[in-house]
Formats: structure tokens, C-alpha cells, sequence
């Protein structure tokens, strides 16, 4: 996110971000039911594109890094957020989530990757050394400014050294060189009624029922966090190969994993379903 100074004063530029809704979209507007959802740089685009538009290389999701994470240092990523301004109001009407499993082959005669990836679909599946936690927050612009770190000029594309932002992005704390996460890996805010924190499945990508009727009220920020404790496949205990994958139920995760020993977690994207309400006093 481009950043600038004037008068001492951080000024941060808003424009253009994308997973986020703006104070000044002109949907604020009238009553309308908007989706902000996880879009960033990835470079499993590079050389292909993601869009018509030239030099897009955006996808629906965030790449988690592949390096084993210890329980202290989990992977934290901003997937979604919007603005509700002073006046404004929204209902939260939906939520989704999506986590990917991942495992790239190199084909040394061409020196190209590909890559085996697939959604997880079971509600309580993780991996045995790994998981994945979703965390709905709620900061007033004072508390989310708190917890700005100074621009990085080692920033890389879809990571970000600050928590006040809107972009889907890795939220890190500077050197970029060795990942060490943002306020401790710790989501800022408070929580969201019941949804400060979930560990489970229950808002799959593919059959939200938009059925939640959640009240926001500005002026704050409303985002949704995922925190991600990579796997070790080199360490992690391996599938009992006695056992049968069809006969013995195993879940679909699991027959993934026979297959790609050595997959990891590949990719976080979520999405909120927001009600915009002009003013306030619409909701009473």
C-alpha cells in the first residue's frame, strides 16, 4: 500500500485495494448487499496473468508460505475488511472461508513446477502438526493505527508490515527476511459477537446459507483474519500404510495425503457478505 508523510503525519492511500471496501464507494450510498473477498498477488500467475488486465496477477487467496511455522510464530494474514465510517451501519449477512492443501512437483528435464492442489472439505480436518484458525475483528481507527509498523523498503507483494490496512495481505513485523507475525500473531481488535475466533469449517466456500444477521455500527473497521500453523511433512507422523483408504474411511484429506506425501498448506482466501446501510439510524 503506497505510503507517504505531510506535516509528520502518516498518510496511507487507500485507492485501488483490493478485499476491502471504501469509506468513500459510492454503494454507502443506498441500501445495497456488497462481498468483499481476498484478492492478491501470486505468483503462481507469473508469465500467465489472472485477468484482461495487463500485469494482473492477482488470484482469490493468499500463498502460505511453505516453511514450517513453530506454535509461536503462526502465519497471520488479513483476508477481507471494510470501513464503516461515522453514521454508517452494516449487517454482517455472510461469511466464507477457504484453505487449500498443496504440493508442487519439480520436472527437472524442463525445469518447470506443477502443482497438485485441492480444497479441504471436512469441517474438523487439519493436518496432525497444523491448523487454521479465522478470527472476525473489530477496531476503532484509533486502535488499528496503534498497531502501524514503519514501511519496509524489503516489502514484498501481499505482505504487509502494518495492521492498519484494508489490503489481503501477510501481516509481518519488519525484517521481512525471517517471518516473525504482526502484534505477535495475535488478530488486533475485538471480537465480532460470537465469530472473534473459529477453528472449524463452518462456513464452507461453496454452501454459505447468507443467512446471519449480525449488526456493525461505525465508525470502525471490520476485518477477517486467518491464522495459519504451517505443517512439517518432514516430520509430521505419516499415514499408516496398513490401513485401507476407501474401506476404512478415510476422509478425503487424508487419501490426498497418501497420494502427496508431502503436501503443505497452499492457500487462505475469505469473504464477508455486508448489508450497507446509508446512515444509522436506518438499523433502529
Amino acid at each position: 500500500m503506497p505510503r507517504g508523510s505531510a506535516a509528520g503525519r502518516k498518510v496511507i492511500h487507500l485507492a485501488g485495494v483490493e478485499g476491502a471496501l471504501l469509506p468513500h464507494d459510492p454503494r454507502w450510498e443506498k441500501r445495497a448487499v456488497v462481498e468483499v473477498v481476498t484478492a492478491a498477488y501470486d505468483d503462481d500467475a507469473l508469465g500467465v496473468g489472472t485477468s484482461p488486465y495487463r500485469g494482473d496477477l492477482s488470484t482469490t487467496g493468499l500463498r502460505v508460505p511453505a516453511l514450517a511455522s513453530t506454535p509461536d510464530d503462526r502465519y497471520l494474514f488479513r483476508l477481507a475488511a471494510a470501513v464503516v465510517s461515522q453514521k454508517r451501519s452494516v449487517v454482517l449477512r455472510g461469511i466464507r472461508t477457504l484453505v487449500t492443501m498443496r504440493q508442487e512437483y519439480l520436472d527437472e528435464a524442463t525445469h518447470s513446477t506443477f502443482v497438485f492442489e485441492r480444497e479441504v472439505e471436512s469441517p474438523l480436518w487439519n493436518f496432525r502438526d497444523g491448523n487454521v484458525s479465522f478470527h472476525l475483528r473489530w477496531s476503532y481507527p484509533s486502535q488499528a493505527r496503534r498497531f502501524a509498523a514503519d514501511a519496509d523498503p524489503a516489502h514484498l507483494p501481499a505482505m504487509s508490515p502494518s495492521s492498519w490496512g484494508l489490503d489481503s495481505a501477510l501481516l509481518y513485523a519488519p525484517p521481512a527476511a525471517v517471518y516473525t507475525p504482526l502484534g505477535g500473531g495475535i488478530p488486533p481488535g475485538r471480537g465480532v459477537d460470537y465469530l472473534g475466533t473459529w477453528r472449524d469449517n463452518r462456513f464452507p466456500w461453496h454452501r454459505t446459507s447468507w443467512d446471519l444477521q449480525i449488526p456493525i455500527i461505525g465508525p470502525g473497521v471490520v476485518t477477517l483474519y486467518a491464522s495459519v500453523k504451517q505443517t512439517n511433512p518432514t516430520t509430521r507422523p505419516q499415514m499408516p500404510v496398513f490401513m485401507n483408504p476407501v474401506t476404512d474411511g478415510w476422509r478425503v484429506e487424508d487419501q490426498f495425503l497418501l497420494q502427496h506425501t508431502q503436501a503443505v498448506y497452499g492457500h487462505v482466501a475469505g469473504a464477508l457478505t455486508l448489508e450497507l446501510f446509508p446512515d444509522t439510524k436506518d438499523m433502529t
